[in-house]
């Protein structure tokens, strides 16, 4: 066993011993104080005392650099009542907030449920306005029809209205932005 420690090669002590039961840090210690290579054991006793004492106060070790999760974890062994308690403050805070967060989904259904009735709504009235050449209540009926939602039905009813004011300029805005009947506003 001295041979091979001398050489470097030691055994993993749950390999050597699978009863006894060394944390994998302090193994890591170990490995380092006997490592054959000079410089990569520690260079005094103090480096190996300083490293024995990060182990013993949960902090990261120059023999086992942990992962930033490992980090994490050791932060929380360190900080126990304060990761506790933040962990059950997050957990009432979402508890609290889901109640409120549903209620304004809901809410934005609502509103988009209005909001669609009511461009069909003045939509249709736009175009009974239309029919009836009644043109000045179907601009204002298509307008109010266009502030709840841009529509390709509503921009050709809006472009078709400028055409009958003569109003080329506007009826190619409003007609550009529909698929229907596209090339007559090119």
């Amino acid at each position: 066993v001295l041979a091979k420690t001398l050489k470097g090669e030691l055994l993993p002590t749950k390999i050597a011993n699978p009863k006894n039961k060394v944390p994998e840090v302090l193994e890591a210690i170990a490995k380092k104080s006997l490592n054959p290579e000079v410089p990569k054991r520690y260079q005094s006793v103090d480096e190996l005392i300083n490293d024995i004492e990060r182990y013993e106060s949960n902090h990261p070790t120059e023999a086992a650099k942990p992962n930033a999760m490992g980090c994490f974890f050791l932060f929380v062994k360190r900080n126990k009542t304060s990761s506790i308690l933040t962990l059950i403050a997050l957990s009432a805070i979402t508890i609290i907030s889901a109640p409120f967060t549903y209620k304004v989904k809901e809410e934005e259904l609502k509103r988009q449920f209005v909001a669609d009735k009511a461009y069909l709504h003045y939509t249709e009235l736009a175009r009974e306005n239309l029919r009836n050449f009644q043109f000045d209540h179907a601009m204002a009926n298509i307008k109010t029809s266009l502030s709840y939602r841009d529509s390709q039905e509503a921009n050709w009813i809006i472009a078709q209205l400028y055409m009958i004011r003569r109003d080329l300029k506007s009826a190619v805005k409003y007609g550009q932005k529909t698929e229907l009947d596209h090339e007559r506003f090119e």
